[in-house]
């Protein structure tokens, strides 16, 4: 009986001790399991930048001499200076794009760009709550140019004004920051006078798109008001 009770309480000895050393083990490891759901912030390199084209360019003229009809100059009306035909289709913003490097244009250097070859509707972009793109990212911003304008006006010259929008969510559903704002360079050579002028005044035309890049970036980065 006695070494009956002895082996029967060894054995309830030994998986006593099992039982403790397999909580111990679980104990030991919460620490580990709660950093890994808290889990750290995302490095540069896990962050996307979705860049849209606008859907092309558009014009307006401001002046004495006619009537301001929305895009005479891009359309040929009568009237109106004659412009090169198929600027800034959504592939040729694209390519020019890829020059300026929006990622680095807009001080977020380290972000991997994703390039959309279709511009976006405008209710897509003024009404769309959250990301635009399926995109999952742990780190994920938006930059879209939602407007292209070739402005002449009969008193300040003639410019080429960018709309952009851009949004940051981090890794929220919803937008962290949302900003927008018109920027614009001066054009010197168009609209073009003479047939040989054309190719200069497109190359002057590029260089203004991608200057506009740059200053929506500083912008966006602008410190804000209040704050050192």
């Amino acid at each position: 009986m006695l070494t009956s009770r002895k082996g029967s309480g060894g054995g309830r000895n030994l998986r006593r001790n099992k039982w403790l050393t397999a909580l111990v083990a679980a104990i030991s490891l919460l620490p580990v399991v709660a950093a890994a759901q808290s889990g750290t912030p995302p490095t540069a390199s896990e962050c996307e930048l979705h860049f849209w084209p606008s859907a092309g360019l558009n014009s307006a003229y401001h002046g004495w001499f006619h009537g301001g009809i929305a895009n005479g100059a891009v359309t040929g009306r009568a009237g109106y200076p004659a412009m090169p035909q198929n600027l800034f289709k959504t592939d040729s913003q694209i390519a020019l794009a890829n020059t300026v490097r929006p990622a680095e244009a807009i001080a977020r250097n380290g972000y991997r760009v994703v390039v959309h070859a279709e511009a976006l509707p405008s209710r897509v972009i003024r009404t769309t709550a959250g990301r635009i793109s399926d995109s999952t990212a742990p780190c994920y911003a938006e930059l879209i140019v939602e407007e292209l304008f070739f402005q002449q006006d009969i008193v300040s010259g003639s410019y080429l004004r960018t709309m952009f929008r851009y949004r940051e969510f981090g890794s929220d559903v919803a937008p962290q920051r949302v900003f927008g704002t018109w920027v614009q360079t001066q054009l010197q050579l168009s609209p073009p006078k003479a047939p040989e002028a054309v190719d200069p005044a497109v190359a002057e035309m590029e260089a203004a798109y991608r200057a506009n890049f740059s200053q929506f970036g500083a912008a966006l980065n602008k410190p804000m008001k209040g704050r050192k």
